[in-house]
Formats: structure tokens, sequence, C-alpha cells
């Protein structure tokens, strides 16, 4: 059944990557879930280096008798990809013209997709706010402890940094967001070679990279992946620059990863120490794998766990796009579970513990982004997906692994950023019309 399982979804994410390309954001989505079912049945089925499996109370043998309902939860996910891009096609250009669509992804990727989009007076506006308040956080920050600290996740509470109940609290805990809107601008600016816009966003990116440095937080290379993603297609010189990126984010990720396993600090200094282990690759290959997709172990500990404890209150805010300044969650934050320090219950596993009703609004939630996602694909190209792609990345990293409260306000993002771009185009059902027109 198991075995079962991996086929499916694998066959899943091969469809969606040749229909619609592998950057697509149901095909990026449904190859993330086949990858941690399939980390999770090396582990608990064929035992390859199940030493990497750390932070967790139970031991692997446990896993095994759960192991098809895990595969099951992450197998659905890819089925509701397949389901939101085909819903999509039909619903914007009609099933007899979807076979046009195919290929949307890598295989039309162009940096010059942003050729069709206008810089306004309001993108300056809005990056230099930003700016503006990512500078009034560096002032404000405790910078001894931003650079070396001994307890793990100690900075990414704005109590440590003495900026709890202030909007530089709020920003705190935003911050790495704040980075990935930068992004989008900053890569849209250098392609528009705009000096002043993409100064104003590079120094707000270069902030967020070193607060994302200072927390360990994988966030840092991933700023550097899809920057690198983003710029491949822009000729020659461009590729090159993204296959320094590539190495640089690769070389960040092992580095914001090792001080979790070797060292006792954390911080910008474990940071750049952590450097001198990078010749141990082989190792730190293997650990870097099972971190980023042990999404799997995250739900056999919840499916282990059913007896664990949320208020009412604590369910139906992690569903809430607000901040807590708006909707009130830091109540109740503190009466959430972690499987242990360094490691807590992803969004699934939440859902799971809620009960299944919450199990129900955690896929609806998905397929909600994904449908809107697909849409904004079909209707404005890749114009849209290279605005996607980082949000989609980053949710898909965090999908199994971080908690729903994180994950809904991303997933809500998205769906806005669809929303507001394929409005901002103006281009809507004419673009489906005329592509079906020319088809015919």
């Amino acid at each position: 059944m198991l075995l079962f399982l991996l086929v499916l979804g694998a066959a899943a994410s091969i469809y969606l990557v040749r229909r619609s390309g592998v950057l697509s954001p149901a095909a990026v989505t449904s190859l993330f879930a086949t990858i941690t079912l399939l980390q999770f049945w090396l582990v608990v089925d064929l035992r390859v280096y199940p030493q990497y499996v750390q932070g967790f109370r139970y031991v692997e043998e446990s896993y095994h008798a759960v192991r098809v309902q895990v595969a099951l939860y992450l197998v659905v996910v890819s089925l509701l990809a397949v389901l939101a891009r085909q819903l999509a096609e039909r619903s914007e250009l009609g099933r007899a013209k979807q076979a046009m669509l195919s290929g949307l992804g890598l295989r039309s990727f162009r940096y010059s997709s942003f050729g069709s989009i206008k810089l306004a007076p309001w993108m300056y506006f809005f990056v230099g706010a930003l700016v503006v308040l990512l500078v009034c956080h560096s002032i404000f920050a405790d910078w001894a402890l931003l650079y070396e600290h001994t307890v793990y996740l100690m900075v990414r509470d704005p109590v440590s940094m003495g900026m709890d109940g202030t909007l530089l609290g709020y920003l705190h805990r935003l911050v790495l967001l704040v980075g990935f809107v930068l992004l989008g601008f900053f890569s849209l600016a250098l392609f528009k070679k705009d000096p002043l816009l993409s100064s104003l966003a590079f120094i707000g990116l270069l902030y967020c990279f070193v607060i994302a440095v200072a927390f360990n937080s994988r966030t840092a290379a991933l700023y550097l992946a899809v920057l690198a993603l983003l710029i491949f297609s822009g000729g020659k010189r461009a590729r090159l620059i993204s296959v320094g990126l590539g190495a640089l984010a690769l070389a960040t990720y092992f580095a914001v990863l090792i001080p979790r396993r070797i060292a006792n600090t954390y911080g910008i200094n474990a940071f750049l120490e952590s450097f001198g282990y990078i010749g141990e690759v082989g190792q730190l290959a293997l650990f870097a794998l099972y971190n980023s997709f042990g999404g799997g172990f995250v739900v056999a500990e919840a499916l282990q766990s059913p007896d664990l404890y949320y208020p009412i209150k604590y369910k139906i805010l992690s569903f809430s796009p607000f901040p807590s300044l708006i909707d009130g969650f830091d109540d109740v934050r503190e009466q959430g579970h972690r499987i242990s320090v360094f490691a807590p219950y992803g969004g699934l596993s939440e859902a799971l513990l809620f009960g299944w009703q919450y199990v129900v609004f955690f896929y609806t939630a998905i397929f909600w982004m994904l449908y809107s996602l697909e849409k904004g694909v079909v209707r404005t190209g890749n114009d849209f997906l290279m605005l996607a792609l980082p949000i989609i990345l980053y949710i898909n990293s965090r999908l199994y692994v971080y908690p729903l409260r994180q994950l809904v306000r991303w997933m809500f993002l998205a769906v806005t950023v669809s929303w507001f771009f394929t409005r901002y185009k103006g281009r809507g059902r004419k673009v489906g019309r005329s592509l079906y027109n020319e088809a015919g």
C-alpha cells in the first residue's frame, strides 16, 4: 500500500511537470510532497541513514505503524495539485484548447517576461517605506544577541529583542516575509535597469538576509536560490551570475544548518564559523536533505500524539491571516506544542492534532491557493509565474514542518498576489479568448 501511494504521488508529479512545467505552483507542490514521502519511505522501510532523524521523541520503529497514513495524507496534496491545475485550465480556455498551455514553467521561462510590467510611482514609495521600517528595526535591534546567542530561536522572539508590543515587534516577526517582497521588486528593478528602485530594494533585501542568518534560518539560502532561478534566463552573463548565486545558496544552506548539529552557539558569528565545516560536504548534504524533507516524520509524530490539548481559540486563530495585533493570537501563542526545541509541529501535523474538520480546512486552503495561482499562470503566463515563484517555494519549504498560522498567512498572500496581479495587468479572460481564437 505504501509503495502504491508513493507511485501515485510520483505519477501526479510527473504529469504536472509535463503538463505545466517544473516551476509551476502545482508541480512544485506535488514534487515537494513526493520527495517528502520518498524520504520517509527510505528511512522507515529501507533504513537509509535513520541517524539523521533528530529531535523527535519516537524511534523510527514506531513510524512503521503509521507509515501508510502518513503517505495517504501527503499524496492527497499531490492529487489536489492535479485537480487545481485541471480546473484552472478549464475555467480559462476551455477543455479543447488545454494542450496549448503545456510547457508553462521552466521550458518557456524567460526573464524578459518582466518586459510587460511597468514601474509605477507607488512601487518606489512602498519599497522606500519598507526600507525606512527596516532602518528603524536596525536601530533598536540587540546586535549583541543577533551576533551570538546560545538558545535556539531566542532572537526570533520580539521580547528577547526588547521590541514586544510595538510596531517594530510585529515587523520583527515578519522581517523574513518583507525580504521576499523586496526580492520580487529587486528582480523587477534589475531587469528594468532602474538604479533607484534596485538600490532601495537591494539595501532592504541585504538587511533581511543578515537577519535570516542571525536567525540561522534556511530562508537566507532560499533568498539566494530564488534570485538565481529568476535571473537564470536573462542571457549568458546572467546565467553565470545565477550559477554563482546557486553555489552561494548551497553554501549558505549548509552554514545555517551546521550550528543546529555541531555548534553550541547561534547567530551571525556561528554562521561565519560554520563555513569551516563545509569540507564535510557528504555528511552535511545528507543532514540537509533530511532536515529539508522531514515533514513525513513530523506527521508521524502527530499521529502518535493524539491527546495533545489545544484551546479552541488557538485552533481558530491558526487559520487567521491577520497579525496578532488584530486577532490577539499572542494571548494563546504559548499554548501550542512542539516536538522538541528544534522541531515544531508542521501545518498538516497541527491540523491532525486539532481534529478532522481542521484537516479539511487545511486541504481546502491548499487547493484554494493552488487554484488561484494556477489561474494566474494560465491567464498571464510567465509574468505572474516569476512573481509567484518565491512565494510558492517558501510555502512548500514550510508546508509540513512549520505551524499552520505561518502557512495560512503565506497562502493568503499568494491568493492576494494572484488576484491583484491579474487585475493590475488588465488582461483577464481577454487573454484566454485571444489565445483560444489564435489556436483555433
